[in-house]
């Protein structure tokens, strides 16, 4: 019998159990009572800010952790798109003094004066 077989067994057989276990009427109204407000009140879909402060509200030093960990991957990112954005000043220098006429790296005809040259 697998593990998966007797839990369902075991669940059976409690299920049974208290199905046939007598409940009062208090226990039975206070029962129908919360089912009532648990279908009234609807499944309202888990916001990201609802499950963060669901998850660590009461901690203060996961949401510290949270702050810096976040603060350090967006510094990260803006270092990172700095230096891409980084333009070598004697790429300029080289282009202006070059031999090849400015107009032609925007002619259609730069691939073809590339491809003789080389």
């Amino acid at each position: 019998m697998t593990k998966q077989m007797h839990d369902d067994a075991v669940v059976a057989h409690v299920r049974a159990a208290l199905d046939r276990a007598p409940v009062s009427p208090a226990v039975a109204q206070r029962l129908a009572q919360a089912r009532q407000r648990a279908l009234a009140g609807g499944a309202e879909p888990l916001s990201l800010s609802h499950w963060l402060s669901r998850q660590f509200g009461s901690h203060p030093a996961a949401w510290s952790a949270g702050l810096a960990f976040s603060l350090a991957i967006a510094l990260g990112g803006v270092w990172q798109w700095q230096q891409v954005r980084a333009v070598d000043p004697n790429v300029d220098l080289q282009l202006l003094a070059d031999e090849v006429p400015l107009d032609m790296y925007v002619s259609n005809d730069f691939d073809k004066w590339t491809s003789v040259t080389n």
